[in-house]
């Protein structure tokens, strides 16, 4: 047989068949690579581009569609612009530096935003908006700092100045894990007023086409005002034409220690342009308890309202004495007895507010350097608080005891006038088996000098020649 003209035809050749594949998988890894380097260079030439149009979204989808801003740095792992501001003037910001990466933006996510010196300034028109709730942006940012903020707000007496730092969590369109702390100033009531706020726990959310903020363990304080409230906490709903809001104080503390902490507890409704609101108070020392409940509501529109004021019974005696909770009073007064309560409406409008409070006294007794009051009683009707006054032909009565005098049947007939002055429209006094009247007189509290006339009526002389005993 004749051998194979051919033969390495019919051979297989796998060295060269190993060569040729990788021959074409370093042609497809370069090709593959160099297409990789032409993105990754023409991102990197496009990426204040791409920086512009993530930021464009970012504050659009804020409402601050249209705002002016210059990037002064951008990377694949964040950017730096500055003097960003609305058209209107409404919204500036200094400077914000964000962090992100590529993959996040894309998902709509940041890292971080840091706003330096962003400035607020409400219009007291309200815009023109059709008074809706406001979209958060439906970005992820795990983390917003703001740094030296300022919101100006409208207010009849002026513009009031808000001056904040905080930082917050913004994810599925609510503001979560905030913390804030914020300085208003401005005129409050027609004075000059400075407040602080410190709220370590905040949280906004958007909540039934509304909106719903919660805050815990603030801490509010105000210049010129002797209290410090600590432990605040608060709900707030709120939905165009309707809001609801609760409100408690674990300390309510008094500076110059007039009253013992007090506990606060406050719930309000706005509807159209009513608010009714309920207010609960308690200081408790000792076996003692204080407690003031209110119940009212306020026209925001004619700026009146009304509220029902009621403090529970009293009742002094061994164990509890005023000084306890007022510490203030502590050592004024001697051991007191008896039961104070205090009941009645207040009403308010532009000329200020009045009252028809009645103070009911029972078997109050008190002791002092020289005399000792006991049995005293008294319905007495207060018609204004601030300042406080009295209805006319008030009366207080009971027993005194000058001394070791025996104790002697006592009846005052007075009104308290808004200047502060007391009008004694009549006193009597037992004495001497008859009784002693002081015709009436007026005490002033700037001039300390009065003048009256004493009449005795039916004095017994034995009566009296056993007093010189």
């Amino acid at each position: 047989m004749s051998p194979d003209p051919v033969p390495f035809l019919h051979m297989s050749h796998p060295p060269l068949r190993r060569r040729r594949y990788g021959l074409w998988l370093l042609a497809g890894v370069a090709v593959v690579v160099g297409a990789l380097a032409v993105v990754a260079v023409t991102a990197w030439n496009q990426r204040t581009v791409v920086a512009t149009t993530a930021v464009k979204r970012l504050l659009d989808s804020a409402g601050l569609g249209g705002a002016r801003f210059t990037i002064d740095r951008v990377d694949l792992s964040g950017a730096q612009l500055s003097t960003i501001g609305t058209a209107d003037g409404g919204v500036t910001i200094d400077e914000m530096t964000l962090t992100f990466s590529p993959a996040g933006l894309a998902r709509r996510q940041v890292g971080s935003v840091t706003l330096l010196r962003p400035r607020i300034v409400a219009s007291s028109s309200g815009g023109s908006g059709d008074g809706g709730v406001p979209a958060f942006p439906d970005w992820q940012i795990a983390r917003i700092v703001v740094t030296d903020g300022r919101v100006v707000l409208p207010s009849e007496d002026g513009p009031l100045d808000v001056t904040l730092s905080g930082s917050a969590t913004l994810a599925n369109g609510a503001f979560s894990d905030g913390r804030i702390a914020a300085v208003l100033s401005g005129q409050i009531a027609g004075a000059a007023q400075r407040v602080t706020l410190d709220s370590p726990v905040l949280s906004l959310r958007p909540q039934a086409g509304g909106l719903r903020l919660q805050f815990q363990n603030a801490r509010l304080r105000a210049r010129d005002v002797a209290w410090d409230a600590a432990g605040v906490g608060g709900d707030v709903t709120w939905q165009p034409g309707k809001a609801n809001a609760k409100l408690s104080v674990a300390s309510l503390t008094s500076t110059d220690k007039l009253i013992v902490p007090v506990q606060l507890a406050a719930s309000a409704s706005l509807a159209a342009n009513r608010v009714d609101f309920t207010l609960g108070a308690v200081a408790a020392q000792g076996s003692g308890k204080l407690q003031v409940d209110a119940e009212g509501w306020h026209d925001l529109g004619r700026g009146t309202g009304e509220a029902k004021l009621g403090v529970p019974v009293l009742t002094f005696g061994p164990g509890f004495q005023p000084g306890d909770l007022f510490p203030s009073v502590a050592g004024v007064f001697g051991p007191m007895t008896g039961m104070i309560a205090l009941a009645g409406p207040l009403r308010w409008d532009d000329d200020g507010i009045t009252s028809d409070l009645v103070l009911r006294l029972a078997g109050m007794g008190v002791e002092t350097s020289g005399a000792a009051l006991a049995d005293v009683g008294a319905d007495i009707r207060i018609v204004s608080l601030l300042p406080p006054a009295t209805a006319p032909a008030q009366r207080l009565s009971g027993t005194v005891q000058f001394g070791s005098l025996p104790a002697s049947p006592a009846d005052l007939r007075f009104q308290l006038r808004p200047d502060g002055r007391l009008a004694v429209e009549g006193l009597t006094l037992g004495f001497g088996g008859g009784e002693l009247s002081a015709a009436p007189f007026t005490l002033d509290p700037q001039r300390p000098d009065m003048a009256t006339t004493i009449t005795a009526r039916a004095l017994d002389v034995a009566a009296l020649f056993k007093l010189a005993d």
